[in-house]
């Protein structure tokens, strides 16, 4: 790791903290390398989608991503998030001492299924902020022993995007956002295509 890059993660750390504060869930993108672009970048549209405030890609640099995803919040609306550049380790332990809970979606790791009530409890009656960690190569050991929960979708071979959709699905109780502050709006079809509306001014829309 270059000492540019040592001093930016020690920056990036200091100016996430407030973002930290004010958010209830947050994705943490481990082990990202430049030919994850795709997958990290789906991690990033399904954080969104589905209800977390902000996505950290852990210990490297992102800028492109980052631009995309800043880029798709003008056009279809909401606050969400996302910074690159901050050592995974400094984050779990600002998290901690937030009060939060740190997850690990592994197949390594507990059913779901068997902790979801458990779970449900923490983020919606105790009000606790969850960190969900999202692993790209080989995950530390260190992780799993850092994590309060080391949990599952499947034990079966299966992408990281799909365990985060279905976690973030089964936490929400299924009652994710429906952004409506963009430009872009979705006109869904039960039978045949849909179509896209672009709001140029208040009232005013233009099919695409």
């Amino acid at each position: 790791m270059s000492q540019n890059l040592r001093t930016s993660i020690e920056e990036n750390l200091a100016k996430l903290t407030d973002l930290l504060k004010n958010s209830e869930i947050v994705v943490l993108r481990l082990n990202h390398r430049p030919r994850d672009f795709r997958v990290t970048t789906h991690t990033c549209l399904t954080a969104r989608a589905l209800g977390a405030n902000g996505v950290i890609i852990a210990d490297t640099e992102a800028k492109e991503i980052m631009e995309k995803i800043n880029s798709l919040n003008t056009a279809w609306g909401g606050g969400f998030w996302v910074r690159d550049s901050v050592a995974a380790e400094r984050v779990i332990n600002a998290w901690r001492s937030l009060g939060g809970v740190i997850i690990n979606l592994s197949m390594y790791g507990e059913d779901l299924r068997n902790v979801l009530s458990e779970l449900y409890f923490l983020r919606h009656v105790r009000r606790k902020p969850f960190l969900v960690m999202v692993g790209s190569s080989k995950v530390p050991a260190k992780m799993y022993t850092l994590a309060d929960y080391n949990i599952s979708i499947t034990n079966q071979p299966h992408s990281e995007v799909a365990a985060l959709a279905i976690f973030l699905d089964k936490i929400h109780g299924g009652n994710w956002p429906r952004y409506t502050e963009g430009t872009v709006r979705m006109n869904p079809s039960l039978k045949g295509k849909g179509g896209i509306s672009i709001t140029g001014t208040v009232g005013s829309d233009e099919e695409t």
